[in-house]
């Protein structure tokens, strides 16, 4: 129901009978793939594929090999590359604010983005509480 609007539901693990669900739009994930930077970083865990399905049976296989979830999530969720690369380097310490993800660089930006999905989220949870199906939720892109 989602996909007309862009957005793919996809399992990417199970786990003593949870199912971790990753939502993504592939415009997203192609932009990860085509950046150097981030290919760079993914090549260090094993990736060698950056087209989306590339990139997603990977990250699956690793969810299904992780105890916990392995480091590249925060690239996988739109985390900023140097967060992630600090948190990885300071094993999740010393950062200098914690939100949505634990910051490191650039706490002015991920301040005001922290706001932002605050607000989104308080609107539609409103809206969804009111009958709004998750359907009429997605924005289309």
């Amino acid at each position: 129901m989602l996909n007309p609007k862009g957005v793919i539901v996809r399992v990417i693990a199970e786990r003593y009978g949870r199912y971790f669900i990753y939502a993504y739009r592939n415009s997203a994930l192609k932009h990860i793939g085509n950046s150097s930077e981030v290919r760079n970083f993914l090549k260090g865990f094993g990736y060698v594929g950056f087209d989306v399905e590339s990139l997603l049976n990977f990250f699956q296989m690793r969810m299904a090999h992780s105890i916990c979830f392995p480091h590249e999530v925060g690239i996988f969720l739109g985390y900023p590359l140097k967060d992630v690369k600090d948190f990885i380097a300071y094993g999740g310490k010393k950062y200098k604010l914690i939100g949505c993800w634990k910051v490191y660089n650039d706490v002015p930006n991920s301040m005001h983005i922290f706001e932002v999905y605050k607000k989104c989220h308080k609107i539609f949870n409103e809206r969804f509480e009111q009958g709004d199906s998750l359907t009429n939720l997605t924005v289309a892109c």
